[in-house]
């Protein structure tokens, strides 16, 4: 089933990162960062995991800072294996066997302990943190980041929790574990997301914005996204404060051994660096 967490935030301040995908210098930095940073809360939105080097010590280096992460899709991969995703083929099922193979079963367990999204009040906000609106574990292939980007409509999220669009997807001959789960108790746990006042997500990799009605989508610029004009050699993070009856947001960038990462990237024994390579190359 999927899982959620309701948070009391006492604290006004913390911090958000997503999207590392095994990327173990970039977190290093981020992390020490938030930690001399006046931060007592620092969540995840997911893709902890798959594609790059060093999986496990990801995962041993968010628990060491009492990170509270969620699923992404890359963690719903190494629990249920690629058969469930149509869209895999042969170098990303590679990569996730190759991944699957460095999580140790205590990492394992932890992914799978992760909730699906998270739900708080901050400076009289409700606000919630998932990887994506769109339930991509289910629908990748209509619903997909590409889509998303060309469209950049907030219609393309309307199946999530449209009743029509729900019986789309989850009307079909295949039952297995993850569609049942979904079918029972859909993302939000049929909340529609606006009933929120700001959703907070990762997924995309790049920095997008988007409103609808009276509630403000923020896609976060994954850890160690390459971008065009901009110093590279940083990886991102962000900041929500209580600002009284809102909310501050503030983007937070910091230097990190970006050779390091990339030498460590092409000395491993991954069947597809290409993957990665792209991901952290200067993407349009």
């Amino acid at each position: 089933m999927l899982k959620s967490i309701l948070i009391d935030i006492m604290s006004k301040r913390i911090a958000l990162i997503t999207d590392i995908h095994s990327l173990l210098e970039p977190l290093e930095a981020v992390l020490l960062d938030i930690k001399n940073n006046n931060i007592t809360e620092i969540y995840c939105l997911g893709d902890n995991v798959c594609d790059g080097p060093n999986p496990n010590e990801v995962i041993e280096l968010l628990n060491k800072y009492n990170v509270i992460s969620l699923k992404g899709n890359s963690e719903e991969y190494v629990i249920y294996g690629h058969k469930y995703f149509a869209y895999f083929k042969k170098n990303k099922i590679d990569n996730l066997n190759w991944t699957k193979k460095r999580l140790s079963k205590k990492s394992i367990n932890i992914i799978r302990g992760y909730p699906h999204y998270i739900e708080m009040i901050l400076g009289n906000k409700k606000i919630c943190l998932c990887h994506f609106i769109n339930d991509v574990r289910i629908d990748y292939e209509k619903h997909s980041v590409r889509n998303f980007l060309k469209n950049k409509n907030l219609y393309s999220f309307k199946y999530t929790n449209s009743l029509n669009e729900k019986i789309k997807v989850f009307l079909n001959k295949n039952k297995n574990p993850l569609y049942e789960s979904c079918y029972l108790d859909p993302l939000f746990k049929g909340k529609k997301f606006t009933y929120y006042d700001y959703i907070f997500q990762g997924h995309a990799h790049f920095e997008l914005y988007n409103e609808y009605k009276n509630t403000k989508i923020y896609n976060l610029r994954a850890l160690a996204m390459a971008y065009e004009n901009s110093d590279n050699n940083h990886a991102s993070y962000t900041i929500i404060e209580d600002n009284g009856n809102d909310i501050k947001i503030e983007k937070k960038y910091v230097k990190y051994d970006r050779d390091s990462m990339i030498n460590k990237i092409i000395s491993s024994d991954l069947l597809d660096k290409d993957i990665l390579l792209k991901y952290i190359s200067y993407a349009k």
